[in-house]
């Protein structure tokens, strides 16, 4: 283990200052159980922040799952289910069922289209949201989708 004067040596030649507590100037040195307790503060800060961002993106990833579950509503395409997904802190995947007969449709053409504005406006390093768009037929099961990993259904309520 470095003393604060070893370490001091080793940061004079960088950008960084070590700023030691009076008791550990005065021990020249951390002792193991300081270290340790450092060690799980920060991995314990560190999950509180990621929990921050995730909860935070998955309320924008419903807002947005929502907002376009109206937009297409509003076009008249009926028996709508969505899905969301999350397969990160900052990637998530809406999963929209559509009425067979207007999956191919010229309505449905422009929801698509649509939903590739809105994820160009959305995307980026900090959150991504994938929209995907199923037709919904006799065989489709809906313990696949959930096994996929869409473990949240929108209920309109």
């Amino acid at each position: 283990m470095q003393t604060t004067t070893q370490l001091n040596k080793t940061l004079s030649s960088s950008s960084w200052d070590f700023n030691p507590t009076k008791e550990q100037e005065e021990k020249k040195s951390f002792s193991p159980d300081e270290v340790i307790n450092a060690y799980f503060k920060g991995k314990e800060d560190f999950k509180n922040k990621v929990i921050k961002v995730f909860e935070k993106n998955l309320e924008v990833a419903q807002e947005k799952g929502e907002l376009f579950y109206n937009f297409i509503s509003k076009k008249k395409v009926k028996n709508i289910d969505l899905y969301l997904k999350a397969e990160s802190v900052t990637d998530f995947c809406l999963l929209f069922l559509i009425d067979k007969k207007q999956y191919l449709s010229d309505k449905a053409k422009d929801i698509y289209k649509e939903s590739i504005k809105e994820k160009l406006k959305l995307n980026s390093e900090k959150f991504h949201l994938e929209f995907t768009f199923m037709p919904i037929t006799k065989t489709l099961n809906q313990e696949k989708i959930i096994s996929e990993g869409f473990l949240l259904k929108y209920d309109k309520k």
